[in-house]
């Protein structure tokens, strides 16, 4: 007799164990953890059950009728470093790393940099017209890109392409020409960078409308620019070139905006392209001048002066008032530097918090800095030796992933381009909104209401943001809803996942580790 029961139990476990799980009820995990050898995997898959638990530890609320910016991805830079380090590595590997950036099983790269003449990240400093005095650039010469800059574009030009994807790539000078500036040479800078001629401005702005043409005419039609690098760096220990906002809007106005206008009205134009503790000064300054606003397309900042995730949905306001021609925000470069550390979680959770922190102050997408870098962190002719997602020995022909390289997968390969933002918030157990990231109302149920606007400190514990995603054969009728959830912290986490518009009366239950990354995807 127990035989036969223990048989009858075995057989019923076995078939709840075979049987399919509806696809409608299943949530998708991906994560990345500190203490295990989880790298981007997929976890115990979630299920929407009744929401039993009303009053649970931690609740992610999704609204999916906030809606907010479109996503147009994520991607890193072509750096002469990076392209002479990819250059140095056997063909095979070569199409490793191709793949993890660009192919179909990689990230799916969509957005690029490279630099207008040398940036530190370069094997030495060179600009395209040295000849003092050639204000018509007669001399203008860009073939120092040919011998790698422009091979590697190429090879992932042909990656995204076989991928059936677009690579946006955009281009910002350093410096101009020593015989240009006011300390007459490209590195270091003095207030303000360019000499106060109008023929050397005049020059400075036809100088990037040959750089167009150039790269066009060998196969690259690049999709932006941004007007300088770090214009407010001063002191500056590579090749800089000081803008204040005044300067660079006169520029913009005067010089630079009607010369796009003429010679690539395509081409999208982006001011600042510093760190954010000063974007919405610099573009107040900028766009508060009508004739040079309307030649701006975008706002572009970095990360190095720490979050600052306040000044991003001021400036994002700023933009949609202005009469700009574009008005989205972009992450143009982040990186971490003092060489290479290997392993770093650390690195893994600054370029996750950074990401999520952009991304709910508007920003349309995250640009890392060098997309390939030696085991020394170089080369940098200026000695600013820094870490990347992909480290190459070139001489044991090895590659090495970084923490980074997860942390942007956890966003590139499922945030794809035409992704929306929409509203999530973290609500206590007694329906009080953390204090997080999230710059707009918080997208809490009708219920919740009375809640005040949370300020914009972000929650030490669970750090996340959310999207309607995009895929290959995504369709209108059932897109995906996909949830970026961080823990930073040394403790594990549970949380309550909630969709009342999607799925009323449901929620997922889910633990999170330690220093890990999650993400959730479901289908609506």
């Amino acid at each position: 007799m127990r035989f036969t029961i223990l048989l009858l139990i075995l057989f019923v476990f076995s078939q709840a164990r075979t049987e399919p799980l509806d696809p409608s009820t299943v949530i998708t995990v991906i994560e990345s953890i500190r203490d295990s050898k989880h790298r981007l995997d997929h976890g115990v898959p979630l299920t929407w059950k009744p929401d039993d638990l009303k009053r649970f530890p931690n609740t992610i609320y999704i609204d999916s009728t906030d809606q907010n910016q479109e996503i147009m991805g994520f991607g890193g830079a072509f750096t002469e470093a990076a392209a002479y380090n990819f250059a140095k590595m056997d063909t095979r590997l070569q199409e490793e790393i191709l793949n993890a950036y660009y192919g179909p099983q990689g990230h799916g790269y969509t957005i690029g940099r490279v630099h207008i003449n040398s940036c530190d990240f370069s094997l030495s400093s060179y600009n395209y017209d040295n000849v003092s005095g050639d204000y018509a650039l007669r001399h203008f010469d860009m073939s120092h890109d040919r011998r790698q800059i422009l091979p590697l574009v190429h090879r992932a030009l042909q990656h995204t392409a076989r991928a059936r994807r677009h690579l946006r790539i955009f281009a910002s000078p350093w410096s101009p020409p020593g015989w240009m500036k006011t300390n007459h040479q490209m590195v270091h800078t003095a207030k303000p960078g360019l000499l106060s001629d109008e023929r050397v401005h005049a020059a400075w702005a036809l100088y990037f409308s040959k750089f167009l043409t150039a790269y066009a005419r060998e196969g690259v039609r690049l999709w932006g620019v941004t007007v300088q690098n770090e214009p407010l760096s001063v002191p500056c220990k590579w090749e800089g070139c000081y803008y204040s906002g005044a300067m660079e809007r006169d520029f913009v106005r005067d010089h630079l905006g009607p010369r796009l206008r003429a010679d690539h009205p395509e081409v999208q134009l982006m001011i600042f392209d510093h760190n954010k503790d000063h974007v919405y000064d610099f573009a107040k300054t900028v766009l508060d001048d009508a004739r040079a606003a309307q030649y701006v397309d975008g706002v572009a900042f970095h990360w190095y002066s720490g979050d600052g995730f306040e000044n991003l949905p001021r400036t994002h306001r700023l933009l949609q008032r202005a009469p700009s021609r574009g008005h989205f925000l972009l992450a143009s470069e982040a990186c971490t530097c003092h060489g290479v550390q290997w392993g770093n979680w650390t690195r893994f959770e600054a370029y996750a918090h950074d990401i999520i922190g952009d991304l709910r102050g508007h920003a349309v997408g995250w640009v890392d800095w060098n997309l390939v870098l030696d085991t020394r962190g170089g080369p940098n002719h200026r000695g600013n030796l820094c870490d990347a997602p992909v480290i190459v020995d070139t001489e044991r022909q090895l590659v090495h992933y970084q923490p980074q390289y997860y942390a942007m997968g956890h966003f590139a390969r499922y945030v794809r381009p035409g992704s929306v933002r929409v509203g999530s918030t973290l609500l206590g157990r007694d329906g009080t909104a953390y204090a997080e990231l999230e710059p707009e109302e918080p997208a809490v149920p009708r219920a919740h209401s009375r809640v005040n606007r949370p300020p914009l400190v972000p929650y030490a514990g669970l750090e996340h943001v959310a999207f309607l995603s995009p895929e290959e054969d995504w369709s209108a009728e059932h897109p995906w809803v996909t949830v970026h959830v961080l823990n930073r912290d040394d403790v594990p986490h549970t949380y309550k996942l909630v969709d009342a518009v999607n799925r009323p009366g449901h929620a997922a239950y889910a633990t999170i580790d330690a220093h890990a990354m999650q993400t959730l995807r479901y289908r609506i």
